[in-house]
């Protein structure tokens, strides 16, 4: 099986009601899904998904952001003290 590096890949409601009447086999290569079969199948699609997110199926958007870092002389820990800083931590 191949691999894909792509990470971007998008398909729309409209591409996506298609594929499924044409592999159901309720329309050929080259027909097009009618209004009702579209509305219809919209309205299933959200009730869907408003099933899953109430199984508790988390459905996100992710967003991909770059942030340009610059070097700086000043180092920071994991804790978020710069060296030399300290701090003290009782335990119980």
């Amino acid at each position: 099986m191949a691999i894909s590096s792509s990470y971007n890949w998008t398909i729309t409601k409209a591409d996506l009601i298609r594929d499924a009447y044409e592999m159901a086999g309720i329309i050929g290569q080259e027909e097009d899904v009618s209004p009702e079969q579209t509305t219809t199948a919209s309205r299933s699609l959200h009730m869907y998904m408003k099933y899953l997110q109430s199984k508790g199926t988390m459905l996100y958007n992710i967003e991909e952001r770059t942030q340009s870092l610059t070097a700086s002389s000043e180092k920071t820990g994991t804790d978020g003290l710069s060296n030399g800083d300290s701090q003290s931590i009782a335990c119980r």
